[in-house]
């Protein structure tokens, strides 16, 4: 099956909105120069949370064979978009070890 758009949400996001792709689909059918668009929840671009059209493979692939490994940097040849989320009750949090974990589960349990 071939797709026209493919999503990529990093596995340490604790929060998704549920509205979150149709929303990311609705920018870019409203962009249709861009190819990429990823949200920026209360200020914070998450560039690696992002829906990308599937003509930014070149793209991705020059980068990759450049070796040029920056999302935000790649994400400006694809005229970028971006999905601005405000919500004061929903926080970003990056878990990338056993401490960030610990943390994350107190301030729930604050």
């Amino acid at each position: 099956m071939r797709a026209d758009y493919i999503l990529f949400i990093p596995c340490d996001i604790t929060d998704i909105p549920q509205d979150i792709l149709p929303r990311l689909h609705h920018t870019l059918e409203q962009h249709p120069h861009s190819s990429v668009v990823y949200p920026n929840i209360n200020g914070q671009a998450l560039y690696p949370f992002c829906l990308l059209k599937r003509n930014s493979l070149e793209t991705l692939n020059k980068h990759l064979h450049q070796q040029q490994f920056s999302l935000k940097h790649c994400f400006t040849d694809l005229s970028p978009q971006t999905l601005d989320i405000q919500n004061a009750h929903l926080t970003y949090h990056s878990l990338n070890s056993f401490e960030e974990v610990h943390d994350y589960q107190k301030s729930l349990d604050s």
